[in-house]
This record gives C-alpha cells, structure tokens and sequence, in this order.
C-alpha cells in the first residue's frame, strides 16, 4: 500500500510489518463489572424513537438470553432509553407544576375573569405550539423543551401585565 510522504512515496512494507490475523491481547479489552467482556454498541436512526427502541431492544434481549448457552449473560452497560423516559417524566411533571402555580397566582392576583383567560391560553397556546412544531419537524428535545418552557413564562408574564 503505498503511503504520500511530502514528494515521496512510500510503501507500507518497507516502515512496517503486514500481517492478518487476530490481535493477541485483544485491544481494546473491555471488563464489565471486573469479568472481560465483549461490548456491542446500539444506536437509533436518524429520526428515530428512542422509547420505541429501548421497548425493541427489551423485547430482542428477552429472546436472546433465552437462547444464550449457560455461563454467558446480557447487561445494559447504559440504557439511554430510560435516561430519556425519565426525563421527560421529570419535564411533565415540572411543567405541570409551574402551570398550576401559574394559575393559581394568577387567580389569585388577578381574579376570576382575567384569571381564566390565563388558565385557557396556555393550553391554547402549547397546542398551537406543539402542532407547529411537528409539523416543522422540531422534536422535543432538552433544548426546544426549555425553550417552550421560557415562552411559556413570557406568555403569562405578559398575560398579566396587560
């Protein structure tokens, strides 16, 4: 194989031997919990679901481990499935929070009438917003879901200055 060197050509047999065959130590060794491993990397498509894969992925060890011979075993070294359910879980219920807050203050300071035009335009306005997204493409992400909730405060901080 001949390697560009500045003006020079060299080839690759002349600065190094060339031989097939297995790496002995293997290299890189990965251990899993102190015993040698072999690791397998899963990733989604472009696009993809992430939930949906960690559901197939449950779904496909479940049938692997019950054909795997006695001695060997499967783990999930990280499981970034769950990671994303749980925060998400962990933004619903922040954000359910704060819109209760929200209203309640503004009840409470604003009273009954401007109160509910409050409490009817946030959900309002996430539809719409949730419905424009999707249909540009956007998916939530941390990002875009951080971004939501900071118009969301602008929203009702306006709401209740006018």
């Amino acid at each position: 194989m001949p390697i560009r060197v500045g003006k020079r050509i060299v080839r690759l047999k002349d600065v190094a031997d060339v031989q097939r065959g297995y790496a002995d130590p293997a290299q890189p060794l990965m251990r899993f919990e102190g015993t040698p491993a072999i690791g397998i990397g899963v990733s989604m498509k472009r696009g993809g679901d992430i939930i949906a894969l960690g559901h197939n992925l449950d779904k496909l060890m479940a049938q692997v481990e019950s054909r795997m011979p006695i001695g060997l075993t499967l783990h999930r070294v990280n499981d970034q499935p769950k990671a994303v359910s749980r925060a998400i879980g962990e933004f619903l219920s922040s954000v359910l929070e704060a819109v209760l807050i929200v209203l309640a203050v503004s009840f409470i300071s604003l009273g009954l009438r401007a109160g509910l035009v409050v409490a009817l335009t946030i959900p309002l306005v996430l539809a719409a917003t949730f419905l424009v997204m999707n249909w540009l493409g956007v998916g939530l992400h941390k990002i875009s879901l951080g971004a939501l909730i900071l118009s969301l405060g602008l929203l009702v901080d306006d709401a209740i200055i006018a």
